[in-house]
């Protein structure tokens, strides 16, 4: 019965985006969405167990590791207790998507004094990779429900003909260096 309706839902939701795709705003008003921008996510002011869902596309490895402690933390605040995360994190390079003679783990040739010298507030990018973020989910008391890796094929080859990722990345596997998409399916362990 339940999933006879699910098509209903759908055809609603279709719906809407038809009728208010030229006007975000009153399409967000008729989804009874509310944007809130900016916030910091480290300090919400929702009220306790205020959601069922929190997720974040291409946002996690534009964060500070030391910042993340407090984001998660005010992310388990808001979730309820039965709640999930998911995070979708983009490890690759953002400089190989517009420049075709860099790979997906180029910047990670660099030392953190040369990075920081490199990246600004505008162009930050923490260079965490898989491990990096699931000790920090495992810090933060989250459980990994399920995750999703993609390899960058051209990273790896990058790798089998000499590139060299700095000391501090040297650590896993090559093919770990070259997951260049990581989603993660999270629940509150505490």
């Amino acid at each position: 019965m339940a999933s006879a309706s699910l098509p209903n839902i759908f055809a609603d939701r279709l719906s809407f985006v038809k009728k208010y795709h030229n006007d975000p705003s009153l399409l967000l008003k008729a989804l009874n969405i509310s944007l809130l921008s900016p916030v910091d996510a480290r300090r919400t002011n929702f009220p306790d167990n205020s959601f069922g869902l929190y997720y974040s596309i291409d946002t996690l490895e534009h964060i500070p590791p030391d910042q993340m402690k407090l984001l998660f933390s005010e992310s388990r605040r808001i979730i309820k207790p039965d709640g999930f995360f998911i995070h979708s994190i983009d490890t690759a390079d953002h400089f190989s998507y517009t420049d075709n003679t860099i790979s997906s783990i180029n910047f990670l040739q660099f030392s953190d004094d040369e990075w920081n010298r490199l990246c600004n507030r505008y162009t930050y990018h923490n260079r965490m990779r898989k491990n990096n973020y699931e000790t920090v989910f495992n810090d933060a008391g989250f459980t990994i429900l399920d995750k999703i890796e993609t390899i960058d094929p051209g990273a790896c080859d990058a790798l089998r003909n000499g590139f060299h990722p700095g000391p501090h990345h040297l650590t896993g596997q090559h093919n770990e260096l070259c997951i260049n998409r990581l989603i993660y399916i999270l629940a509150s362990a505490i």
